[in-house]
C-alpha cells in the first residue's frame, strides 16, 4: 500500500516512529496499523521469550507428572500429559512462525 504523506507529515511520523525505537517509518507503521486492526505485532524477540517460558513450565509440568506417576496419583497424571501435550503443539507452532 503507498500513503501519500506531505513533508511535515512525514517528519511528524518519523519522529513517533524513532520515538518507540523502530528501526524505520515502514516498521513502525505496520506495527500500528496491526495493532488498530486488533492484530497486535508479535516481535521475534517475544516470541523467542514465549517459547522460553512455555519450555520452562513443560519442564515442570514432566517433573509434576513423573512425581504422581511414582505415587499413583493417576488422575493427576493424566491431566497433566494432556496439558503438556498442548504446550508441546504450541511450541511447535510458535517455533514453526519463528522460521
Amino acid at each position: 500500500m503507498i500513503y501519500r504523506l506531505t513533508p511535515g507529515e512525514v517528519a511528524v511520523l518519523r519522529k513517533a516512529a524513532a520515538d518507540t525505537g523502530r528501526a524505520g517509518l515502514n516498521d513502525w507503521a505496520r506495527a500500528v496499523a496491526l495493532e488498530a486492526a486488533g492484530r497486535p505485532e508479535m516481535s521475534r524477540p517475544v516470541l523467542v521469550r514465549i517459547v522460553g517460558e512455555l519450555g520452562r513450565i513443560g519442564v515442570n509440568i514432566n517433573q509434576i507428572a513423573r512425581h504422581a506417576n511414582t505415587h499413583r496419583k493417576v488422575g493427576l497424571e493424566e491431566e497433566l500429559k494432556r496439558n503438556l501435550h498442548l504446550m508441546e503443539d504450541a511450541m511447535a507452532q510458535i517455533t514453526d512462525a519463528l522460521g
